[in-house]
């Protein structure tokens, strides 16, 4: 089984390329969360993966908080590996994440990344559509590579696009500030759709007289609202009104 978190669809796109070459099945993480099922078991020779993205160069809160309440019974000869998605370089997330299963009795085997394209449209613009293709196109040799190595149970670090891994320990803690939920907020042209509300994995959005609300004082900053919604009508501030949006067409 492949447990994967995504927001954009980035890492549902590896995980299920990894899972067409290993036969698992994949696992999503905030269903898993909204469904509050936490306990697995893997069978015997079951490989068990952990794909997802980085966020400001660690790993996502809804992550830490779901692998703060798994449980999962191994038969002791399952191989276990991690995933990464990111937009450039995942510096210390691939740590990060190790340190976090290690509190589990879980080490991992191996471990992976590879680049996609980069979703986080407060701080800058993102690709438009015609780039977002050329750098999956980009990214396809590197996911299949991965899922090739995790077939034949390679062991070892294959994450070779760290950057510097002290940049973790700087704008890591930048993501709490990020993840406070004053910001959002839903202009004129929103419809009420609710996919908004039925995709947010804190359980931070309420439809009320027929718009979001933010109920929440914090989120896992994952995007998903403002790059789901149909309308182009969720935003972060003033700054993402004209910025492009961004889903993986192979998820």
């Amino acid at each position: 089984m492949v447990f994967y978190f995504s927001a954009t669809g980035n890492s549902k796109h590896l995980a299920k390329v990894i899972c067409e070459k290993s036969g698992e099945a994949t696992v999503d993480i905030t269903a898993c969360v909204r469904e509050n099922k936490y306990d697995f078991s893997a069978a015997k020779g079951e490989k068990v993966g952990f794909v997802m993205p980085v966020y400001f160069y660690g790993i996502p809160s809804a992550v830490i908080d779901f692998l703060k309440e798994i449980n999962i019974s191994f038969d002791g000869e399952n191989y276990i590996f991690s995933a990464l998605t990111c937009g450039a370089a995942t510096a210390g997330a691939g740590k990060m994440l190790r340190k976090i299963l290690g509190k589990k009795g879980i080490t991992l085997n191996a471990q992976f990344a590879v680049a996609m394209v980069d979703n986080y449209i407060p701080m800058y613009e993102i690709s438009n559509q015609t780039e977002a293709l050329s750098k999956l196109a980009e990214a396809k040799p590197i996911m299949e590579r991965i899922a090739l190595l995790i077939e034949k149970k390679a062991n070892g670090d294959f994450d070779d696009i760290k950057g510097q891994e002290f940049m973790t320990k700087f704008l890591y803690p930048l993501y709490r500030p990020f993840s406070s939920t004053k910001r959002f907020y839903a202009n004129d042209s929103c419809i009420g759709c609710g996919i908004c509300e039925k995709g947010c994995v804190c359980g931070a959005i309420e439809i009320k007289d027929g718009k979001p609300e933010w109920i929440k004082k914090s989120c896992a900053n994952c995007l998903r609202c403002i790059h789901s919604c149909p309308q182009r009508a969720i935003q972060f501030g003033k700054a993402t009104e004209k910025r492009n949006r961004y889903y993986n067409p192979y998820a």
